[in-house]
């Protein structure tokens, strides 16, 4: 039971800012965003994934 807690809460962890990763690289490739935009998604994929 807690080797199971422990894997879901790890997963969870690790999904979220995975997520958010993709989610702002999409943005980048699939918008025209301005060069501010890009930026500030850029700097939030580096911290996310620090």
């Amino acid at each position: 039971m807690l080797r199971n807690d422990f894997v879901n809460n790890f997963s969870h962890e690790l999904k979220t800012p995975i997520a958010s990763i993709q989610g702002f690289a999409q943005v980048l490739l699939d918008r025209n965003v301005s060069h501010q935009e890009q930026v500030e998604y850029l700097n939030i994929i580096v911290k996310d994934s620090e």
